[in-house]
């Protein structure tokens, strides 16, 4: 059974040209030739329309297979959202390609649609004169909490963590915590898995899972619920971070400073990325180890 691209409105739109996966969800050949064609006749409402419902790793996919000068039209035809969003999954050199055509004050819109971490991971690919502009062109706040990020050290859970974090001081209960996350909205980020309890200098006494909460009565005090949790430290290196969240079956963590204060949180998203690149490292390492075996043995 196909998976759509987009959600049909009426028959006529529940066309052959918006679908973009297989059954095993890989963009169908006919689909990356419309949007192919679409670039060359730069029909710039067809590429909207075709990409716009589009997850971001299936775009980012759809990159992969198009031709430089294809990217460089689609690019422009991303909703700031879905560029947003789409940056993160890019391969690194399709990324670095892309970044260099997306003019940065569009850049810099699009990075204000992103958790702090994925911005500060595209930030840091950019030339040093083309994130000087994009930088002075964003909020203070955002500009803030990037710069913050990248003055952690690169493999660190400083440099991993989003700075944007759901915390409840000790004697919130439960309705003031679910009347705080409805007011603040878009405020708060973008997936959390947990609310972190807080003393009076912002230290992690404890956990809610949000699972949990909406169980609760709202006149329960979160420290009746609220579970031990896995702290870590901003210098703590990144491959620790995996072992521990692999280890404990963690699905989030709070970040704290020296001081031992909330600073950001580590989502399982974050984690998988990690393993990831470990995984390709470690596969380039072994391919390289073959190399020099088939090399010896001549």
């Amino acid at each position: 059974m196909s998976t759509t691209a987009t959600a049909p409105h009426s028959p006529a739109e529940d066309d052959i040209e918006h679908i973009a996966l297989d059954e095993d969800y890989v963009l169908t050949p006919g689909f990356v030739e419309k949007v192919v064609d679409a670039a060359d006749d730069g029909d710039g409402v067809k590429l909207r329309s075709l990409l716009e419902d589009l997850h971001p790793a299936d775009v980012a996919d759809l990159m992969g297979f198009l031709t430089e000068q294809h990217r460089a039209v689609v690019v422009v035809w991303l909703p700031p959202e879905l560029l947003a969003d789409t940056l993160p999954e890019l391969d690194d050199s399709i990324r670095e390609e892309v970044l260099e055509r997306v003019p940065h004050l569009t850049l810099a819109e699009a990075l204000q649609e992103l958790d702090s971490d994925d911005a500060a991971a595209v930030v840091e690919d950019l030339e040093d004169d083309q994130r000087e502009k994009v930088l002075a062109a964003m909020p203070e706040v955002d500009r803030a909490a990037i710069e913050s990020s990248l003055g952690y050290a690169e493999d660190s859970a400083g440099r991993l963590m989003q700075r944007e974090v759901m915390a409840a001081p000790q004697f919130w209960n439960v309705g003031d915590t679910i009347d705080h996350i409805r007011k603040q909205g878009e405020e708060l980020p973008e997936l959390f898995f947990d609310i972190y309890v807080v003393d009076p200098l912002n230290r992690p006494v404890g956990g809610v899972p949000v699972s949990q909460l909406l169980r609760s009565a709202r006149g329960t005090t979160l420290t009746e619920i609220m579970e031990p949790v896995n702290e870590i430290t901003v210098d703590q290196d990144q491959e620790e971070v995996a072992y521990i969240f692999e280890k404990y079956h963690l699905i989030s963590a709070p970040v704290i400073d020296a001081a031992g204060r909330l600073v950001g949180q580590i989502t399982v998203d974050d984690i998988v990325n990690i393993i990831q690149e470990e995984n390709r490292e470690d596969i380039l390492r072994l391919a390289g180890v073959a190399d020099e075996d088939r090399g010896s043995s001549v």
